[in-house]
């Protein structure tokens, strides 16, 4: 059978879609998708050349199956269908599976890993529906570590005629905050106009919606992992000092997502009583073993939604570098739970600053030596560590309800060169797009020189140290409730 490239009636989304496959190839997304409001291929055709598995769902049966012209921009326009079109391609076969009708009745027991859909909910016959609604069951169809891609508009005399049925960056999050659900928008990636698209002729956004939050298990795949992990340099004393003013001193406090317990261990040296919690098993033995000779220490296997332990148990709930990883209204609720005094919740985050030349250096040696580097941010490292500085503090001010403080400390780490060895190998500084679960597998990678990588951090240790040690400051956002 010849061959045959075929065209389709509606090009203008092809670009953007693009755009967002390349984007699912850096960051190694899953190769399945659901694409709502597939018209006669397009996008399910470009997806499927590119080794995607296509879910494609249409209203319009003759889209799919073609036959009769279709008024489109109000013209007549004859359309060989969706199913025609993916016979002529040929190489296809198999990848894409069509579904006719409404998405809002498919079966939400079958989960997709990436879901798109460009301007879907603008449709007259969606109307029926609210814009929450659509959105919150595009959500529902995601699986626990999927990611939505939602096309919008902005508002324009064309969107005003759908009665509001656009959204806006804030008010999809807004959508999935309301829901309760576990994703938080942390990627936009800005495509401009291209002419017959949408009348107002600005820039449009491609939003993606990403789940942070894991589920109960192994976070981590294995202990080697964990291990690279608690190389990140523990907080200097002006930290615990300052949590001593907020008036942790020696109140029993609950240790969210404690990891290997870095800030236990030291809250435990100035005779706290700590619950460590934390999901991953490789995470808790790593713990428990630096803080087994306390007898006022308890491991526990828990959430930010169920932290599994008693009512009105503990004096303060802690959060270090997880927060962005909670459902922040389920962990609200069970702070509610768990806490004598419900204000007493602290919130921290260290600040990685790229601009600093140790950090900068061996940054850049990373890039040099791993060809496969990727950066998790949209931009550069400076201008996305900002971005997302200002996310996580914004997400931090609503879980106080605005009625919040939030602390600068400055803290510093004096490494030895072994210290510092293994810090620049846990990948940990860096917005590396690896998963958590993988340093170990990334250093083994061919990609990889780690050779060369280890003779440049030792270079870099020894233009930079002084007695020994090198030092390395970090500034340490504190976020508690503003005490009246």
């Amino acid at each position: 059978m010849k061959r045959v490239k075929t065209k389709g009636v509606w090009n203008h989304p092809l670009r953007r879609f693009y755009k967002f496959l390349e984007y699912c190839d850096k960051y190694n997304l899953p190769k399945t998708i659901l694409i709502i409001g597939s018209a006669d291929g397009n996008l399910a055709i470009a997806a499927a050349k590119r080794g995607f598995k296509v879910t494609a769902v249409e209203m319009n049966e003759k889209l799919i199956f073609g036959g009769e012209p279709v008024m489109i921009d109000g013209k007549w326009v004859e359309v060989k269908g969706m199913l025609k079109r993916i016979e002529l391609e040929g190489d296809i076969d198999g990848l894409i599976d069509y579904k006719l009708g409404d998405y809002m009745e498919l079966d939400e027991t079958k989960k997709y890993s990436l879901i798109f859909t460009s301007n879907s909910i603008h449709y007259p016959e969606n109307l029926k529906y609210r814009a929450e609604d659509l959105v919150g069951k595009m959500v529902d169809l995601l699986d626990d570590n999927g990611f939505l891609l939602l096309e919008y508009v902005h508002e324009s005399q064309e969107s005003k005629k759908y009665q509001g049925h656009y959204l806006n960056k804030g008010q999809m999050k807004k959508i999935l905050e309301d829901r309760g659900d576990n994703r938080i928008l942390r990627h936009v990636v800005k495509v401009y106009y291209e002419n017959g698209n949408i009348v107002d002729g600005g820039p449009h956004k491609i939003t993606i919606a990403r789940v942070y939050v894991q589920k109960n298990g192994n976070f981590v795949d294995d202990l080697e992992s964990a291990k690279y992990y608690d190389a990140l340099p523990r907080f200097s004393s002006e930290v615990y000092d300052y949590l001593e003013k907020l008036g942790l001193s020696k109140k029993v406090v609950a240790d969210v997502g404690s990891g290997t317990g870095r800030i236990a261990i030291d809250l435990l040296e100035r005779g706290n009583t700590v619950y460590a919690i934390d999901p991953d098993s490789n995470m808790r033995a790593i713990c428990e073993k630096k803080c087994k000779g306390f007898k006022n220490f308890i491991s526990i296997d828990g959430t930010d939604s169920n932290m599994n332990i008693p009512d009105n148990s503990v004096d303060y709930v802690l959060v270090s570098q997880s927060y962005h990883r909670f459902d922040q209204k389920l962990f609200k609720k069970e702070c509610n739970r768990v806490l004598k005094d419900k204000n007493n919740i602290i919130i921290i985050w260290y600040r990685v600053d790229f601009k600093n030349p140790i950090i900068a250096s061996m940054l850049a040696s990373l890039k040099k030596n791993y060809k496969d580097y990727a950066t998790r941010y949209e931009s550069d490292e400076i201008t996305g560590a900002a971005y997302e500085e200002n996310e996580n503090n914004n997400d931090a001010k609503k879980l106080f309800d605005g009625n919040s403080h939030m602390e600068n400390v400055m803290t510093r780490a004096n490494l030895t060169e072994d210290e510092f060895l293994t810090l620049g190998l846990s990948l940990a500084l860096f917005p590396i797009t690896h998963k958590m679960n993988s340093v170990a597998e990334v250093l083994k990678q061919k990609s990889f020189n780690k050779d060369e990588y280890v003779k440049e951090l030792k270079d870099i240790f020894n233009k930079y140290a002084k007695d020994g040690k090198i030092e390395l400051d970090f500034n340490v956002q504190i976020h508690s409730y503003l005490k009246k």
